[in-house]
């Protein structure tokens, strides 16, 4: 209708292939703020925490319903690196740091796990 409003002759189709349930993670939960610690032991800031994930959101939804565990998506490039694309890249600086993220947010989950509380290993310094 509106192509015709315009006179042109264009047209228009669209067909809805896949759906799938969005996830939200809770920023609350603990295995966000063990995460979030884990981060600002590598990095040495607070992470910014944003509602992103992109394709991977059905994923994820279906993965923490169907083992009844929580997910958490760790990012370890920027916005500059073009995710998903032909020239897809990161730099081996955060390939690093990302690693020692994962390293530290181990360590923390089996310290918390027995309700010890660690202190940081994971300096932006020794990353």
């Amino acid at each position: 209708k509106i192509f015709d409003a315009r006179g042109s002759s264009n047209k228009l189709s669209v067909a809805i292939k896949q759906t799938s349930d969005w996830w939200l993670g809770n920023v609350n939960d603990d295995i966000f703020k063990i995460a979030s610690r884990a981060v600002e032991d590598v990095w040495g800031v607070v992470p910014c925490m944003v509602r992103e994930g992109g394709s991977y959101g059905g994923i994820t939804a279906s993965l923490e319903s169907l083992l009844q565990a929580k997910a958490l998506h760790l990012p370890m490039g920027q916005s500059s690196d073009h995710a998903h694309l032909r020239n897809e890249r990161i730099s081996v600086r955060h390939l690093h740091r990302g690693q020692k993220v994962m390293e530290s947010l181990i360590d923390r989950l089996g310290a918390s796990s027995k309700g010890v509380i660690l202190s940081s290993r994971y300096s932006a310094d020794n990353a």
